[in-house]
Order: structure tokens, then C-alpha cells, then sequence
């Protein structure tokens, strides 16, 4: 048996255990996230509890941090809001998960997600996607939280400096194409979900870490890496909700740029439930 292996991103079975952030992450964040004791619980395959509800029916949530919710409160979290707003026979699982990039996802998919037979996924990639794309390697960097290789009890890497000057968009959206086409040959429902972003020079975070040009174009590349995935559903036939928006002048909704707090995970919710995706849901669970 060789001594390396695919990584699967995503937390250990049977965890209940309570989670602050360090003094350090909340200094870069101007004092966010505010509270402290965030539960967090995992089910038998590992995914993230959304509150007490067990259902027949399963719609599995997937993604990075943001849809993680990490240091949202256990009943706060998107998944638990989408969770609370379909009907008891109909539970969501949270498998969003710290550095998961679109290669992750599929990875996920195939060896974890597919076995399970859920009613269906909803999907909310772009932030780690972004810094994969950017890489000289993309998707299949050596860097200790993007890579998708790893050795058994080896050192876990260092940090791969070896930036592109442009987004390595073509991979991603083979990726995503991917992706689409595997659900599909496996009779999976599946759809996406644009991911929150703030889109305004404002907040501690943003005006500490970044010059005002610099923000500028990460916030142009963020909608650009929406847009594409909003574009290959299109093409696809894949339904695509488009939350971008709802987010664009609202600093208060978020820890930093990207992360959201208990209330913009209520907003996120809202702006779904106004474009029907839970009555796609819905339909999905029958």
C-alpha cells in the first residue's frame, strides 16, 4: 500500500465540541467575531449538524468557510437557516469545510456524497477557488490548504508563494462542468449558489489589510468567479441563485469581507427564499 492519499475535506464523525476564535483573529477583524463557545457537532459521515432535526429526507449543503459558518452559532448557521425553513420531514446536512476548493467538492462527491443518495446538493464555491486560480499549479498547488494529495503522517506542507498574474479560469470552469456532469450521470440533483461578498471599501478588516485599489480588484474577481459559475449553469440547465446583491453595501452582515455573521446568514436565507430555492428543495425532497 503506497504512503499517500486523495484528500477528503471534511471533519471527523461523532464531534461535539465548543470553538472561539484566537485573540490574533479577532485583532485582524477589529474585535469580530463578537461571542465566543460556538458549538459545533458532526454526524456520522462528518457532516456538520444543523440543529436537532433528524429526517428521512436529506439535502446536503457543500463549500468552503463561508458556507461553514464556523463562528455562526450552531442554529444560525446557513444550512440550519435553510433547514428551518423547509418542512420537518426534511433535513440539511452542512458539509461546508474550512480551504474546500471546487476539486475538493468533487472529490466529496464521488467518494462520499453519491453513497449517501441524498434528495440533493446545493453548492457555494468561489472564495478558495479564487486562491487556488491564482496559483501556478491552480487546483493541484502543494500548499498545505489547498492541496488535494497528501502523504500519510507526513509534514503538512508549507505555504505555495508561486502566484500566476491571471486566474486560471479555464480549470475551474472544468471542474464545475465536471461536477455538474457527474450529479447528472448519477441522477443527483444539484444547483449552486453565488457566494457573499462585501463589495465596498469599508470595515476594519478591509481598510487594514488592504489599500483601496488592491480591494477593488479582489471585489472584481469575486464577481467575476460568481458570475462564471452563474454562466456555466445557464449553459448547463442548472439552477443558479444569485445572492451577490443582497450583500454588496452591507459591512454589518460580516466578521470580515467574506465570513458572515448570525444576521447575514438570516439575510442569505431571505434572499434565497425570494428567488424559490426553497421550493426547489421542495421539490427535490418530494
Amino acid at each position: 500500500m503506497g504512503n499517500r492519499a486523495i484528500r477528503l475535506k471534511e471533519f471527523e464523525p461523532h464531534l461535539d465540541f465548543l470553538t472561539s476564535p484566537s485573540e490574533e483573529y479577532r485583532a485582524l477583524r477589529g474585535g469580530n467575531p463578537v461571542g465566543s463557545d460556538f458549538r459545533v457537532r458532526t454526524d456520522n459521515d462528518g457532516f456538520i449538524i444543523s440543529g436537532e432535526r433528524t429526517a428521512p429526507k436529506k439535502i446536503v449543503g457543500l463549500g468552503d468557510s463561508v458556507l461553514e459558518c464556523i463562528y455562526v452559532h450552531e442554529g444560525n448557521r446557513i444550512c440550519a437557516q435553510i433547514e428551518q425553513g423547509l418542512d420537518n420531514g426534511i433535513q440539511v446536512l452542512n458539509g461546508g469545510y474550512s480551504g474546500a476548493t471546487s476539486l475538493h467538492l468533487l472529490n466529496t462527491i464521488l467518494n462520499k456524497i453519491i453513497p449517501l443518495w441524498p434528495a440533493g446538493i446545493f453548492l457555494m464555491t468561489g472564495i478558495m477557488d479564487l486562491e487556488a486560480t491564482f496559483k501556478v499549479r491552480s487546483f493541484w498547488s502543494d500548499d498545505t490548504y489547498l492541496r488535494s494529495v497528501f502523504e500519510i503522517g507526513g509534514e503538512p506542507g508549507g505555504w505555495d508563494q508561486n502566484f500566476r498574474p491571471n486566474m486560471d479560469v479555464e480549470n475551474r470552469a472544468r471542474l464545475i462542468n465536471t461536477t455538474i456532469m457527474a450529479c447528472r450521470n448519477f441522477g443527483l440533483p444539484i444547483c449552486y449558489i453565488s457566494t457573499p461578498h462585501l463589495q465596498m471599501y469599508e470595515g476594519y478588516y478591509v481598510k487594514t489589510r488592504f489599500s483601496r485599489p488592491e480591494y477593488e480588484e479582489r471585489i472584481s474577481n469575486r464577481r467575476r468567479a460568481n458570475a462564471t459559475v452563474g454562466s456555466i449553469c445557464l449553459a448547463s440547465a442548472i439552477p443558479y441563485y444569485d445572492i451577490e446583491g443582497a450583500f454588496a453595501q452591507r459591512p454589518e452582515l460580516f466578521h470580515d469581507d467574506i465570513h458572515l455573521n448570525d444576521e447575514g446568514t438570516v439575510v442569505l436565507a431571505e434572499a434565497l427564499a425570494d428567488q424559490g430555492f426553497f421550493r426547489l428543495l421542495r421539490h427535490w425532497a418530494g
